[in-house]
């Protein structure tokens, strides 16, 4: 019998064979596609929580969502069968919707919207957290602090964090997170984190920058590549604020390594934004000191593309870049009051601040003491670019660089495409002692982007090779009007005003902090022969072009100190208050 065994056997494959070739020529005809959702939407409460979604389908099939709070953990099948999918948390004060799209080819495929409600429309709350603060602790008064994630964890828009002083560490990993570095201090929802309360802070006590609250970025045995992500969901209502806080010891990997994140749905790259990474998000930064971080790219900040971020009084310095963007990197859109970013060190493009075709206005800050000469590379204090498409577009209005190194552009650089250049606007600036190889004020790549000065004095910057101190431009990148060039004097139209000359040696004096600014500045040393003094713009000519550009009107009248200009004064700072 054992031997009939294959016999037999070949003989019902030949007729099983024979039989599929009767009924169909090519030997198998697939089912049609069917696929279908149970349901056509489903409504879950404002609680972080899991769902199951029945699904109908005859063929394998594969599903995926369209936002990162609604994460499918069952992405694929063969037959019908359960989804299940992560709620995260709403603390949003609006409902939102995902949709799960299922399918089994292009033209077979069913979708199911999970509409989740919105949190709950109450009146703002306020957590304590000390550095000792107890998890479990409600966080409702300083007696009852609780811990920094504890309070973030629970923290809703239009919430305030108190902190008080001390050295915070993070501990939670960021949403999509996997290995240590990736902890970090997640600003989720558009709250307030104030620092700056004693250490033994009491019911009464007031916030006072002086009492150091750090978010560091040290972690022991390793370091965060974000000490701190802001990625809040825009609102127009509220915004993510920090108040003073030193934001330090970010590292940065040193390879491109995309991470989702599902709060705010954008991607952030863990080689930028070491100390402060700001996604698609309304930020405002207060007294804040962004110091000591380093990454391969935007060592110190990073504004991402559709982000905004309003800095008043904030320092951002002795941050470190091994590729570009040592301090400040703006692909959004950037204001700033007050400012300071210096001494931060960049291998390749631009120390200070980088506006990679984002959108800048700067009133009353210092650029001082960036350097990334050691690349050969583009601005030390500030470089301007094209990027998404279109040029930076930046304004400073009364600010002060100073100090700043690079092979091409000491001061500033401008540079773009054959399609989009960078355009760089300076009202009222003061633009002295920066050195460069080319350009030791201004340096523009080729004809592309441009650059207007107004009321500014651009002086005693040096070069190498002697190719350009003040400005290395073609002549019709740029326009000049009623400014300082080198020793020579402009009229309105940019034309040299005969009987006239500028000496930075005798008509500057030094670099300070002058009646009360907060930022540094060049003074103005008094004498007839100084024509700083009263041959620049009248207060009624700066106020028209406040006005045409849409600029503050207020802070364009006055200097980089605060202080009411002096008629005609040239440069960041006004004589003689």
């Amino acid at each position: 019998m054992k031997k009939i065994y294959p016999i037999l056997l070949v003989f019902i494959g030949l007729a099983v064979s024979g039989c599929l070739n009767q009924n169909d020529k090519t030997g198998f005809t697939p089912d049609k596609p069917s696929i279908s959702f149970r349901q056509q939407s489903v409504n879950v409460n404002k609680d972080a929580n899991e769902i199951t979604i029945a699904l109908e389908s005859n063929l394998p099939w594969r599903v995926k969502s369209d936002a990162g709070w609604a994460k499918v953990k069952t992405d694929n099948g063969m037959e019908s069968g359960d989804i299940v999918v992560s709620i995260a948390r709403n603390r949003l004060r609006e409902e939102r919707i995902a949709t799960l799209t299922a399918w089994i080819t292009n033209d077979s495929k069913t979708t199911l919207s999970i509409i989740q409600a919105a949190a709950e429309a109450s009146e703002s709350i306020t957590y304590h957290v000390k550095a000792n603060g107890d998890g479990l602790a409600s966080g409702a008064s300083w007696e009852e602090a609780t811990t920094l994630p504890t309070a973030i964890d629970a923290a809703g828009d239009g919430d305030v964090i108190l902190l008080a002083a001390g050295t915070y560490a993070p501990v939670a990993l960021i949403a999509g997170g996997e290995s240590a570095e990736e902890r970090t201090f997640e600003i989720h929802s558009n709250f307030t984190i104030e620092g700056g309360y004693p250490a033994d802070a009491k019911t009464g006590d007031v916030a006072d920058p002086a009492n150091e609250t750090v978010l560091t970025g040290n972690l022991g045995t390793t370091q965060a590549y974000h000490v701190v992500v802001i990625s809040a969901v825009k609102s127009s209502t509220h915004k993510a604020v920090l108040k003073n806080l030193t934001i330090r010891d970010g590292k940065g990997h040193s390879k491109n390594k995309e991470i989702y994140r599902y709060s705010g749905d954008s991607e952030y790259d863990a080689g930028e934004g070491a100390g402060l990474c700001i996604g698609v998000s309304n930020a405002e930064l207060i007294n804040c000191r962004i110091i000591g971080n380093t990454s391969c790219m935007a060592g110190g900040c990073i504004v991402s593309y559709e982000g905004s971020a309003t800095f008043t009084n904030c320092s951002i310095s002795d941050n470190s870049a091994t590729g570009n963007g040592a301090g400040l990197w703006n692909e959004g859109e950037v204001t700033m009051y007050d400012c300071c970013i210096s001494n931060n060190r960049a291998d390749f493009a631009c120390a200070g601040y980088y506006g990679v075709g984002g959108i800048s206005r700067i009133y009353n800050s210092s650029f001082i003491g960036n350097d990334n000469y050691k690349g050969g590379k583009l601005g030390g204090g500030a470089y301007l670019r094209e990027g998404h498409g279109r040029g930076s577009d930046a304004i400073f209005v009364n600010c002060t660089f100073a100090e700043n190194k690079s092979s091409s552009g000491g001061a500033i650089a401008l540079y773009g495409t054959s399609a989009v250049g960078a355009c760089g606007k300076f009202i009222s600036c003061t633009i002295k002692g920066n050195s460069a190889d080319k350009g030791g004020g201004i340096w523009m790549n080729n004809a592309t982007p441009t650059a207007e000065f107004y009321n500014t004095i651009i002086s005693d910057n040096g070069t190498d090779i002697g190719y350009g101190g003040t400005v290395a431009a073609q002549e019709s990148q740029v326009s000049k009007s009623f400014s300082i060039i080198g020793s020579t004097l402009l009229n309105a139209e940019g034309n040299t005003v005969s009987g006239w000359t500028f000496d930075p040696s005798s008509m500057l004096g030094a670099l300070d902090f002058h009646n009360g600014g907060v930022t540094k500045s060049f003074s103005l040393i008094p004498g007839e022969a100084n024509p700083a003094i009263n041959q620049g713009m009248g207060i009624s000519e700066l106020n028209a072009l406040a006005t045409k550009l849409g600029l503050n009107s207020e802070l364009v009248a006055k200097d980089q100190n605060g202080q009411t200009r002096n008629e005609k004064s040239i440069g960041s700072y006004a004589a003689n208050n």
